[in-house]
């Protein structure tokens, strides 16, 4: 049994189940506070991993279409030592005849740049790969031929590729990849013979 005063002090009995009921009023704001935090919680934890979703789509595709630059790369140097190796055509670069990914890239302005104090000729050109998406992969490539003495010969192939970005200018401005393309992305290769 429980007792209580009342206003003129006189001693009351309480039953058992009105002690119950007021206990159960005063204990249900701990429950929704509770509540209230394991929501705010879970809905911490979704959006943190939401997060992390959505950088590992990004980075997934950053490799991706880093691959597409590197294959545009391996397709621009592969073609240049092909031809380098096939007849020696960067030292006096033919008119047409050099074909990469079935384009005539001879046909196309070239860059030309003779040294003759360091009796060196570099020669720069742009292969494009165009895609069933739209998108046209290209590749900057740089010959540079230069005379060692002795009958020796110094090779060195760079090509750089893109995801994006091919620019087709009007002659007798060379194409380049310097256009705009979201997520461009470069990578090169570089040997020396």
């Amino acid at each position: 049994m429980y007792y209580k005063k009342n206003k003129k002090s006189k001693t009351e009995h309480i039953q058992a189940n009105e002690a119950k009921s007021y206990r159960r009023r005063a204990s249900s704001g701990f429950a929704m506070l509770f509540a209230v935090f394991i929501a705010g919680l879970m809905t911490s934890i979704a959006l943190a991993i939401f997060n992390i979703t959505v950088k590992e789509i990004a980075l997934a595709g950053t490799g991706r279409e880093s691959q597409f630059a590197f294959y545009a790369a391996d397709a621009g140097w592969e073609c240049a030592s092909y031809w380098d190796i096939k007849g020696g055509s960067f030292m006096d670069p033919p008119s047409s005849g050099i074909f990469c990914n079935s384009r005539d890239v001879a046909a196309r302005p070239w860059i030309v740049t003779v040294d003759p104090a360091a009796e060196s000729t570099t020669t720069k050109f742009i292969v494009d790969f165009p895609v069933a998406d739209g998108n046209v992969y290209c590749a900057e490539v740089t010959v540079k031929k230069q005379n060692l003495g002795g009958g020796k010969r110094s090779t060195v192939v760079e090509s750089r590729g893109y995801n994006g970005g091919y620019r087709d200018n009007s002659a007798p401005a060379p194409d380049d990849c310097l256009g705009e393309a979201p997520n461009k992305v470069e990578r090169g290769l570089r040997t020396n013979s």
